[in-house]
């Protein structure tokens, strides 16, 4: 039978009920993200997509050398500026206007410090989203420093006027928007807590469909429900960006941002711990 199938089969599974889409989507996901950006370069102008779950390719196949001379090939955001001054630095230059270098002590190992006019911007909006009605979960590590009082983009369309759900930070809060008129953003989802200044915070967001659930080190701290199915009309280059390009909407990120994951499901709380807690001891390589 399996001869004259003239294909390979690997890892048969017979289930004696029937699985939920959730279920279905951890098990052929691995249970791991399909976007998993470490930050740990040290140097690039790429955010390497980490995860062995790539779906699409982003920018193509990059080909990238790092201070070390370390030869990386994968997938990833670009990391970019108005200005087009492309110049991060590394982690061993010392320099107090280095990007790498003020990020060399992260969450885990290294992270990325983003100054309001650094972002990183990518060209596939259904691979790197809580998207057109896909259960998906959003986790990440911030640290804003001495600048909690910022209104900044953390990770959504390049423009408001884009259809899609956006992550903002707003003087401490973390907030959901969505656009799903092609017009402007409306708020879905507000964290009753705030972000400490001068430490780092580890947040998951989660839909399922029908709810927006929101953690921060691994509480739930709030949740809210209609959740909105909308079709991405996004078209061309960069539809999608971490931070945000201040020239265009003014709401550059101030800050580090480490361990950046996307999921394809909603996590549960004791999987969202796991995640956070992946970053909970320096890793030996």
């Amino acid at each position: 039978l399996w001869n004259d199938l003239g294909a390979s089969i690997d890892e048969i599974r017979i289930y004696n009920y029937q699985r939920t889409p959730n279920q279905i989507a951890q098990e052929y996901s691995r249970n791991k993200p399909y976007v998993y950006l470490k930050f740990d370069e040290c140097s690039s102008n790429i955010a390497f997509n980490s995860s062995l779950n790539i779906y699409t390719p982003l920018q193509g196949i990059q080909k990238e050398t790092r201070y070390d001379n370390t030869v990386y090939n994968n997938t990833g955001f670009k990391l970019t500026r108005p200005s087009g001054l492309l110049n991060f630095g590394n982690c061993l230059n010392q320099s107090t206007t280095s990007n790498w270098y003020l990020g060399r002590n992260g969450k885990m190992n290294t992270a990325f410090y983003f100054d309001n006019s650094a972002y990183m911007e990518g060209n596939d909006y259904h691979s790197f989203a809580i998207n057109s009605g896909l259960n998906s979960t959003i986790t990440f590590w911030i640290n804003t420093g001495t600048n909690p009082t910022q209104t900044a983009t953390i990770f959504g369309p390049l423009l408001d006027s884009y259809k899609g759900h956006k992550v903002e930070y707003t003087n401490g809060n973390i907030k959901v928007r969505l656009n799903s008129n092609g017009v402007s953003m409306t708020d879905k989802l507000t964290s009753v807590s705030t972000i400490q200044a001068n430490s780092w915070t580890h947040v998951a967001i989660t839909t399922d469909g029908t709810n927006y659930k929101l953690y921060f080190n691994g509480i739930l701290d709030s949740s809210a429900t209609g959740y909105a199915t909308v079709s991405n009309t996004c078209t061309g280059n960069s539809p999608v960006s971490c931070s945000a390009n201040p020239s265009i909407i003014g709401k550059g990120f101030t800050g580090w941002l480490d361990e950046f994951r996307i999921y394809n499901y909603p996590l549960t709380r004791q999987q969202i711990m796991t995640d956070m807690e992946q970053n909970a001891a320096v890793k030996v390589r």
